[in-house]
């Protein structure tokens, strides 16, 4: 009798156990998904998916993304063109193709200013084109002399603009130039000199027509 008990527990013990490790392995995730290729006339492009802007990657022209099916957006952007955005209903088990040809831009500040490629190939979020002589300090740290790349942080930055010799400056506050959800990059242009011509050449810039080599062809 005591041994028909012990057994009748120990086959009870077993078969919760069966039943528990049953339960914590069942297929419940009802997630379908899609492919899509991407198809473009550059080695790769920054990727944005869904407006995940800090999820961004360099993708290459012919590879596949897999993703949850539903309405769903994919944004292009290259130093050499204009964002690209393709909004469209991806299927289950269904593979869509997103073609793309990108022109090769005059580079300029229409260009840069918001590109968020710009930001991935310069290393930096900001841009900063003022007379050749002026000082630029930004946060309270000079930071360089006529133009700079650098790194503006989230919120508030203070930028002073100066020429020494001509007792000119130029104070700005860029209280809404970035945030959490804008990764793209940005040109505050400012001259001190008011007769100073507008528009300094930014192919002419070290830096900036190293990387925008990298377009189309190369």
């Amino acid at each position: 009798m005591l041994i028909a008990i012990r057994l009748f527990f120990l086959f009870s013990i077993l078969f919760y156990f069966n039943l528990t490790v049953g339960a914590q392995h069942s297929p419940t995730d009802s997630t379908t998904y899609g492919s899509v290729i991407l198809n473009f006339n550059t080695d790769s492009a920054l990727t944005i998916i869904n407006n995940q802007f800090r999820e961004a990657k360099m993708i290459g022209s012919g590879d596949t993304l897999h993703l949850k099916t539903g309405l769903t957006s994919i944004k292009l952007s290259v130093i050499h063109d204009f964002l690209f955005e393709e909004i469209f209903v991806l299927k289950k088990d269904s593979t869509f193709s997103l073609t793309h040809q990108f022109k090769n831009q005059p580079l300029s500040k229409e260009l840069l200013d918001g590109n968020y490629a710009a930001r991935n190939a310069f290393g930096a979020n900001l841009l900063i084109i003022t007379d050749e002589q002026s000082n630029i300090v930004l946060n309270n740290k000079d930071i360089g002399t006529g133009y700079v790349f650098t790194n503006g942080l989230i919120g508030e930055n203070n930028l002073v603009v100066s020429i020494p010799k001509h007792n000119s400056k130029f104070n700005f506050n860029t209280s809404n130039e970035f945030s959490n959800s804008d990764l793209s990059f940005k040109i505050i242009e400012q001259y001190v000199k008011p007769d100073k011509s507008r528009s300094r050449k930014i192919a002419l810039i070290p830096g900036a027509s190293q990387a925008y080599s990298g377009g189309l062809g190369s």
